[in-house]
């Protein structure tokens, strides 16, 4: 994040909890693994919360790991791109 000048500060990854589906109005999946799991968890999704990343630029695809990619700024521009369009979709 910081080649692009964003601040950064330690943060911690948690499991999806059946509270967190009752307390979100939408939840975006960054790859297909964590999208079906979510889909499995909640029913298939009876109140349509639950959504892959990138659906929001008419994409069905998984959000590339940069880890295993290498591609951090490639990754973070197509995530701030999908944020925009997240953003724009609301009617603010």
């Amino acid at each position: 994040l910081q080649f692009r000048g964003v601040p950064f500060t330690k943060r911690e990854a948690r499991r999806f909890t059946d509270s967190d589906y009752q307390y979100y109005d939408r939840i975006l999946c960054m790859d297909h693994r964590n999208f079906d799991a979510l889909m499995y968890m909640t029913g298939d999704d009876p109140d349509d919360k639950v959504s892959l990343m990138l659906s929001v630029l008419g994409r069905q695809e998984d959000v590339p790991d940069p880890w295993y990619t290498g591609r951090f700024p490639a990754t973070f521009d197509l995530l701030h791109e999908a944020c925009s369009a997240l953003i724009d979709s609301y009617d603010l």
